[in-house]
């Protein structure tokens, strides 16, 4: 395997699974996307979607925000290189800001139209706007790990610790959490129960106020117990049952019978810095 770089790298490992010569598409996104990553798994047949970096495109001047802005929104802007005989296509998409995506099997055309909102003097109007091929592939098949990641932020525990352990714990409640909420909508979405589905942040508190709950007694009423209620048992203190005599004289007790080894060694280990 060729080294491309380690965030690269990893792409080309996973895909070493993936059979040649049958055309298979990859998407990723904008940490992994290179122009020789392109190639390689344009060598064995298997064609690359991704977002990308500009310092990753080598001697391609990108448009500016600025200039895209002028051409409204929607407007796009495609170029292509060739890296060892491979055409490598460039398409910047201007949305909310610009989408640089590059890609080396599917085009611009056809394009669709799809809805978005503006903001003219404090009204919120309605625009159909243009939008590449290329977008909707991508976000077809890579829209569910964005929109996890996206999830992921919005409501984090933010319960600090200096264990490193507690972080990774925190993060995993967090992406069960947002999973649960996900098959949530889908199953109330096949049952057409859509007026059921709740916001992500009234399900983690529905969910924190039940586990809460969990297993804690109900609140007593005020006033004198009801002769029906039934009274708790207390519980009986525990009496270690003794030998007779058990250090009732002095000649019984010596140094030697009460040499006991009551030394617990403590052992406090040190995690290795990551």
């Amino acid at each position: 395997m060729p080294d491309l770089g380690a965030a690269r790298n990893i792409v080309v490992r996973l895909s070493s699974v993936v059979p040649g010569d049958v055309h298979h598409k990859i998407y990723y996104d904008n940490y992994f996307a290179s122009i020789p990553l392109v190639a390689y798994l344009e060598k064995w047949k298997i064609h690359s979607v991704a977002t990308v970096r500009t310092n990753r495109l080598y001697n391609y001047k990108s448009v500016t925000e600025k200039e895209m802005r002028k051409m409204d929104r929607g407007s796009m802007v495609e170029e292509t290189t060739s890296f060892q005989n491979l055409d490598v296509h460039v398409v910047q998409w201007y949305d909310n800001k610009i989408v640089l995506l590059m890609f080396n099997w599917c085009g611009t055309e056809p394009t669709f139209k799809i809805n978005r909102y503006y903001y003219v003097k404090s009204e919120r109007i309605r625009k159909e706007i243009s939008c590449p091929n290329i977008v909707k592939q991508y976000n077809k098949h890579m829209g569910s790990a964005d929109l996890q990641d996206s999830f992921l932020g919005l409501y984090p525990i933010k319960i600090k610790s200096r264990k490193w352990y507690h972080r990774i714990f925190y993060h995993m409640l967090d992406v069960i959490t947002v999973n649960a909420w996900i098959l949530d909508k889908k199953i109330k979405t096949q049952l057409r129960k859509k007026d059921k589905i709740i916001p992500l942040l009234a399900f983690k508190t529905a969910l924190a106020q039940l586990l809460c709950s969990r297993g804690s007694s109900s609140s007593s009423k005020r006033g004198r117990p009801s002769i029906n209620t039934p009274q708790p048992q207390k519980k009986r203190r525990c009496i270690e049952a003794r030998p007779d005599g058990y250090m009732t004289t002095d000649e019984l007790l010596s140094m030697d019978t009460l040499q006991t080894n009551w030394m617990q060694r403590k052992v406090k280990s040190k995690v290795p810095d990551m």
